[in-house]
């Protein structure tokens, strides 16, 4: 959100979805006055619930989607609605730990370096080509979930900014 709200990136957010009902992203983006969206699945084909997901998305216009704490796989149908224009952040160095608790996995496996990926989504899982990677090193005197945070907060949080200006800027060069 800070970086739409800057000067930073020739690309407006159009808005801010989630299909969890009280994620905190939502009140956060509501406070900040960007639309806001909430798509339950519950009850819900994934057919039925990527049907209501790309309504509101393309209501808005919007021109490219960026994955953040999205916890579902999204179809080729609706991937094709968005061919090569959809981002993922991934809380590991991909092509390694792709999937559910990454840093956990990290943290268990015994990995002196750990981050972050930005990659295109494709119709695997954490499998599209990447867009950018950050790093730090794992200090061994903390916990899966300290490292999960150092991850978010040391490295998701610098380079999904930079890897949305590369994404938009690239957007920009084509004919």
């Amino acid at each position: 959100m800070d970086l739409f709200e800057s000067d930073d990136v020739a690309a407006d957010l159009v808005l801010v979805l989630s299909n969890a009902a009280g994620a905190p992203v939502i009140d956060k983006a509501a406070a900040r006055r960007h639309p806001t969206a909430v798509v339950p699945h519950t009850g819900l084909s994934r057919a039925e619930h990527e049907a209501l997901v790309l309504r509101e998305v393309e209501e808005r216009r919007a021109g490219h989607i960026l994955l953040a704490g999205y916890m579902r796989i999204l179809s080729p149908a609706f991937l094709a609605a968005f061919g090569g224009r959809i981002l993922n952040i991934h809380p590991a160095l991909l092509p390694e730990f792709r999937g559910l608790d990454a840093p956990r996995r990290q943290w268990e496996a015994g990995v002196s370096e750990a981050g972050a990926t930005v990659h295109f989504v494709d119709d695997g899982v954490d499998t599209g080509p990447t867009l950018l990677q950050g790093r730090i090193a794992v200090r061994g005197d903390e916990g899966p979930d300290e490292l999960a945070h150092r991850i978010l907060t040391e490295v998701e949080h610098r380079i999904y900014p930079e890897a949305v200006r590369r994404f938009v800027a690239s957007l920009e060069e084509e004919p």
